[in-house]
């Protein structure tokens, strides 16, 4: 979770690109929030939806399955669970045993399901990051963040002949996303930042966002 002290190192840093204090502080916070939610919740599991998330879910299906399978021959720990349930709420369970069965039964359909979903899953645009889904999903709340620090909204500029991108909200990308990221040699090119401002363009994130 943002610190005050890395809140109040993105608020300055907005202080002396606009001049002020962010308009809308509240909002401001909140999506910087959001921003590192969204990069800390797939952080451990690849990106949501991915490859690597399918995988997880599978193989944390597989163990399931096996534990359930070990307590299944466990005889005597199941009577002794069956009597402790039966003795708490008379009549309104089934055997153990047999819950144990349909669990197992859901688990393999579980894991047939996440298989094909793995077969369908489309691949990762060739020459995109691994994480450019998740970097997309924070860069849209740094744009929001932005906009209510601002007023304005989220672009980027050419630098000089052009062949350089840049602007205040990249600067503002760039001294943000080691923070949200906690991972201070995270960076991203205005060019990339750029396509995925874009993206969310196309698609009516931005545009649509209150």
């Amino acid at each position: 979770m943002l610190t005050n002290e890395e809140m109040g190192v993105l608020m300055r840093h907005i202080e002396q690109e606009t001049g002020n204090l962010p308009a809308d502080a509240r909002r401001f916070e909140a999506e910087l929030r959001e921003a590192e939610l969204a990069w800390t919740y797939t952080r451990s599991g690849g990106e949501v939806g991915g490859v690597d998330q399918l995988a997880t879910m599978a193989e944390a299906s597989k163990q399931l399955k096996g534990g359930i399978d070990w307590f299944c021959r466990q005889t005597d720990l199941i009577m002794k669970v069956q009597n402790k349930v039966r003795q708490q709420s008379p009549g309104t369970h089934r055997p153990v045993l047999q819950e144990l069965q349909s669990v197992q039964e859901k688990l393999t359909e579980l894991l047939h399901l996440l298989l094909v979903a793995q077969e369908h899953l489309p691949l990762p645009e060739r020459g995109r990051p691994a994480d450019d889904g998740r970097l997309g999903t924070v860069i849209y709340h740094l744009a929001n963040a932005w906009k209510a620090a601002s007023g304005t909204d989220a672009g980027i500029s050419s630098v000089q002949d052009g062949s350089t991108k840049g602007g205040p909200f990249l600067r503002f990308v760039k001294v943000a996303l080691p923070i949200i990221t906690h991972d201070q040699k995270k960076d991203i090119s205005g060019s990339h930042v750029g396509r995925i401002l874009k993206d969310h363009r196309d698609t009516g994130h931005l545009n649509s966002a209150k």
